[in-house]
């Protein structure tokens, strides 16, 4: 997780660590998902879904849609 220039684990932000910080209108908060190979051969372009399920926070469905400009970018936070 990622916010002003911070990264943040998932652990860290159920730990509290965003505590006193201030998320304002229009902030953006970046979250990364490290996905193996073989996840990654079934994005094509098109709308997708992700469905994320853990013990430390309810289960979250992501939708997002792939373009040829929006696929294989790199990360630099």
């Amino acid at each position: 997780i990622y916010h002003k220039n911070e990264s943040f684990s998932f652990d860290d932000a159920l730990g509290g660590s965003f505590g006193g910080k201030t998320i304002a209108m229009g902030d953006q908060i970046i979250v990364v998902f490290k996905l193996d190979e073989s996840f990654l051969a079934k994005l094509t372009e098109g709308k997708h879904t992700l469905s994320v399920e853990s013990e430390k926070f309810p289960n979250i469905e992501i939708g997002f849609e792939l373009t040829k400009n929006s696929m294989n970018q790199k990360f630099a936070p």
